[in-house]
């Protein structure tokens, strides 16, 4: 009887008879995998002993689910060794089914029991985290961690083929003849398979046979590419053609291998059991052939180059010749233009011809050699051109050139005329006379057409007659410039003077105020200032006389008086330092002062905590006491001396601050065991108020109390005269009395509960009770089959 089960999964309709086709060992119809999760999953099933078969479906009740496993495995014809697994999701449930009877024993005897164990140990934590594809790889590898051992079976495909072969005998004939056509069709069965892999083996020896022959075709190509370099392009003898002969050598060498291994595939015969050993050959011709055709293109590549490189220089040596010829005629219409001879263009044209024909010469042996000569003719070419293109406009330049150097000329005697300069440090004059030369030098350039040199030189003749204007019109500029400095520079000097008195009055104050190391350093600083501004003052004379208009060494002038500007500013700077430092002095005495101040301060509030909390003073705190009380005098003292040693002072504020510090926290320390002992105290009278109340009525705590009451006696008395560790020593002694009291009262509740539960046993000992007992037996399931199937929900 067939059960059929339909259910509907998105698109797909499954029914129990209708099981998708196969797909490999991943049937993924709902799309839950991956490609690459995909290619995992074939990978590791693929290389296990137990192998899965893995169906996806969606929307499966728990029955169909299971029932789509068992169909599967039977529909797909699995193998013993292979396991169906089925993944259902919304709701999820993972059923896997399989025939083999080892397998089953395996999977009972193992820790998880069954196969809904090893689904829930290795598929379910994955598949909930959202890792399906690694959950089916856990799944994989506990199968086949199993301990079995897995008998080699036929494949339903094998099985199926070798019945093609060999019928099956009627049970209805004899025993023996049974047996003998078992016996054949076992032996046809093992001609089928070695027929099979024979078969794949040829097949694998024509394909490397045919690669290897494709190789013939290709070294006649290279070798036909060869020739057609040799002789076609006319490279016949020299480097060139030694290059050549080495890729015909390294051709022959190809060819021999190739040949060796075309002549061992042709001779090589495939026996039935040689299988292995024919694919073997085949995979070496192959890597051979491959090895080959790479070497191939590489040469064709070599050849090539060489080809791309004659080609090039015949390029170059083709439009060179063009150029040359052009030069020729532009050379002849510029001689007439200009009347110049123009003799260096018409060497270098020579020259180029020269090394032009030189390289279309060279590249029939010598590509190298071809190209130095190509460059330096094209280096020549490239220099004609621009002093061919340049000079009918250079020739013009060159022309208007004593025009310009008379108009700066005549712009220098302006600037001199109307400034009255005497031009004395500097005589822009001097100039023209050089460029006039230079001038020369630029006609015999032209004449013989060499314009970029000509160019150069013009170049710098502009730049000759534009300085001489600038530095002329300079000198004016730097009188100027001088006489404004000079005045500046007096009034200055008279600040500086007027300021100096100041810095004395400052000086004096800090020494009749202040020890001598606050003020030693200044009154040489300020010998120095004084003696930088009389300095000053006796260079400006001489300055005024370099800057006068009957002496005019206006360079000079500039020069001094950029330095003296320097000095005076450095006086001014130093000068203005010096005056900020009685206020600095007095500002740090202020701030020590105040730091005085705040020791004090935290001295008396220390010691106004101790009085307030009723707190006697410690030897310790006594000590401290008298040394700061000692520090304060000292460091008051001598902020009243005068002169101040500030720093005498920043020293002894320091003592101060650090003990006054030591002494507050001493302080602070105290009044804390304090308020730890009133608390502790309090908590332990309330304790055992609350004690005495609660076993009263069982404990006599009058003979506690007296012992207790002394102890608070002697507490209190240590706390008012400030031991507090002694009194939290005491504390203890104390507590122990209301545990003792508790021990008491607990030990009489045991006793009265020992008392009542003997009364109760010896009431009930006349009474009887009965009972029975019950029990059950589990259904047995049949282990005789050899399927099983197993799942769980994730």
């Amino acid at each position: 009887m067939l059960l059929v089960m339909v259910t509907t999964m998105g698109n797909f309709v499954f029914a129990a008879a209708e099981v998708p086709a196969r797909q490999g060992v991943v049937t993924d119809t709902i799309g839950l995998f991956t490609s690459s999760e995909i290619t995992s999953l074939d990978k590791v099933i693929n290389q296990s002993k137990i192998k899965l078969n893995v169906l996806t479906a969606a929307k499966l009740t728990e029955t169909e689910a299971e029932a789509l496993a068992s169909q599967a495995y039977k529909n797909w014809e699995l193998s013993q060794n292979t396991v169906s697994v089925v993944i259902s999701t919304n709701p999820n449930y993972v059923f896997a089914y399989y025939d083999n009877a080892e397998l089953k024993k395996a999977v009972s005897v193992a820790s998880t029991k069954d196969i809904k164990g090893i689904i829930d140990a290795n598929f379910v934590p994955k598949a909930k985290s959202g890792k399906v594809a690694d959950g089916v790889i856990e799944l994989s590898k506990a199968f086949n961690m199993l301990k079995l051992t897995i008998t080699p079976v036929v494949s339903h495909e094998e099985v199926k083929e070798s019945q093609e072969v060999a019928t099956s005998s009627s049970s209805e004939k004899p025993l023996m003849i049974s047996l003998l056509v078992i016996v054949l069709a076992g032996g046809a069965l093992v001609v089928i398979v070695l027929a099979v892999k024979r078969n794949r083996a040829i097949v694998q020896i024509k394909e490397a046979s045919k690669e290897i022959n494709a190789l013939f075709s290709k070294l006649s190509e290279l070798s036909g590419f060869v020739v057609m370099q040799d002789y076609t392009k006319g490279l016949v003898t020299g480097k060139t053609h030694t290059f050549l002969k080495l890729v015909d050598d390294e051709m022959d060498l190809i060819r021999e291998v190739v040949l060796k291994t075309s002549d061992e595939l042709k001779t090589y015969s495939v026996s039935w059991f040689g299988s292995v050993n024919a694919m073997q050959k085949a995979e070496i011709a192959k890597n051979v052939a491959q090895t080959s055709r790479g070497k191939i293109n590489e040469l064709k590549t070599k050849v090539q180059k060489v080809e791309n490189s004659l080609l090039e220089i015949a390029k170059k040596i083709k439009e060179s010749n063009e150029k040359v010829a052009s030069f020729e005629g532009k050379v002849r219409k510029l001689q007439e233009t200009t009347s110049y001879n123009l003799d260096s263009m018409t060497l270098r044209i020579n020259d180029a011809k020269t090394f032009v024909a030189a390289a279309d010469e060279a590249d029939d042996f010598d590509l190298v050699e071809a190209q130095s000569k190509m460059d330096i003719a094209i280096d020549i070419i490239e220099e004609l051109s621009t002093d061919i293109e340049k000079l009918h406009d250079q020739f013009v330049i060159f022309t208007n050139l004593p025009n310009a150097i008379a108009s700066a000329k005549a712009k220098v005697n302006e600037i001199v005329a109307s400034e009255g300069l005497l031009l004395a440090d500097f005589d822009p004059y001097k100039e023209f006379p050089i460029a006039n030369n230079r001038l020369d030098v630029v006609g015999q350039f032209l004449r013989s057409g060499r314009t970029i040199k000509a160019m150069g030189e013009t170049e710098k003749i502009n730049r000759i007659l534009n300085e001489a204007v600038l530095n002329t019109q300079k000198l004016v500029d730097m009188r100027n410039t001088t006489q404004e400095s000079v005045i500046n520079i007096e009034k200055k000097i008279k600040t500086l003077t007027s300021q100096s008195n100041q810095v004395e009055v400052e000086i004096q104050k800090i020494a009749r105020e202040f020890d001598q190391k606050h003020y030693i350093d200044l009154s040489t600083s300020f010998a120095l200032i004084k003696e930088d501004i009389q300095n000053a003052i006796q260079t400006l004379p001489a300055l005024k006389a370099l800057n006068d208009p009957m002496v005019q060494q206006y360079i000079k002038a500039a020069t001094q008086t950029k330095e003296l500007i320097n000095a005076v500013t450095s006086v001014e700077i130093m000068q203005q330092k010096l005056l900020g430092q009685y206020g600095e002095l007095k500002l740090k005495q202020d701030k020590l002062q105040n730091q005085y101040k705040d020791a004090k301060q935290n001295y008396q509030q220390a010691m106004a905590s101790l009085d307030h909390n009723n707190i006697r003073s410690t030897s310790n705190l006594e000590s401290l006491s008298i040394s700061i009380n000692r520090e304060m005098n000292q460091a008051a003292r001598t902020l009243d001396l005068t002169p101040v040693d500030l720093e005498d002072i920043a020293r002894q504020i320091s003592t101060l601050q650090t003990s006054v510090g030591s002494y507050a926290s001493h302080v602070e320390g105290i009044l804390k065991e304090k308020q730890d002992a009133e608390r502790r105290l309090h908590q332990l009278q309330t304790d055992y108020s609350s004690s005495r109340i609660r076993y009263g009525n069982k404990v006599n705590t009058s003979r506690y109390n007296s012992q207790y009451n002394s102890s608070i006696s002697e507490i209190d008395r240590l706390i008012t005269a400030g031991l507090f560790m002694q009194a939290m020593s005491k504390m203890n002694q104390a507590e122990s009395y209301a545990r003792d009291m508790q021990r008491e009262h607990d030990s009489i509740i045991a006793e009265e509960r020992r008392q009542a539960d003997e009364s109760l046993r010896s009431s009930s000992s006349s009474t009887s009770s009965g009972g029975s007992t019950w029990d059950y037996t589990s259904s047995s399931t049949d282990t005789s089959s050899s399927s099983d199937s197993g799942g769980s929900s994730w």
